[in-house]
């Protein structure tokens, strides 16, 4: 039973840091990072990684120097309790005021996306689109019109070679 409790321990301690370590490096989590309640979500958790390691130092003796307290029953205990004490209240704190925000930006980031959707009619020939009042469109006009898109129009290699093969020759 002691090993078992010791790789819960272990894999706990592990887990925690690790999560840690993801979610203030992690590319994907900048933006979310810098709103409120963010930092006292990261102090939680580093609170209870430090109740964790605290309690995991008390099995080993060349990591005595590491025990925040003392290496008895009583002592042991109040190191647990502290980090999660404080992990919990810090987490309840962090939750309250980032989660709000995280929905409010996802809702915003949500807001800035307008989806065309559905068949489009096009035409195989010249490419125009059929709006919904029968009329045939370029199609530049019928997706800035109906999307937040915009266009900036150059030339592909392969029309440019087509329409202006001549012209290119004798620039080279």
């Amino acid at each position: 039973m002691e090993t078992l409790n010791f790789a819960v321990e272990a894999f706990s301690l592990v887990v925690v840091t690790t999560v840690l370590v993801v979610l203030l490096i992690h590319p994907s989590m900048r933006e979310v990072s810098r709103l409120p309640g963010w930092r006292l979500l990261m102090v939680a958790g580093v609170c209870y990684a430090l109740g964790q390691f605290a309690d995991f130092t008390d099995r080993f003796e060349w990591m005595a120097r590491f025990v925040l307290f003392g290496p008895t029953p009583g002592e042991v205990l109040i190191e647990g309790l502290v980090g999660a004490v404080a992990a919990t209240v810090l987490g309840a704190i962090g939750l309250a005021r980032w989660l709000p925000a995280v929905i409010l930006h996802e809702r915003e980031a949500r807001a800035q996306f307008r989806v065309l959707s559905g068949l489009l009619p096009i035409c195989a020939s010249c490419k125009r689109i059929r709006a919904e009042d029968g009329e045939w469109e370029q199609i530049e006009a019928y997706i800035d019109e109906h999307s937040e898109a915009r266009f900036s129009h150059g030339v592909c290699p392969t029309c440019a070679t087509a329409h202006y093969g001549e012209l290119l020759d004798e620039a080279s």
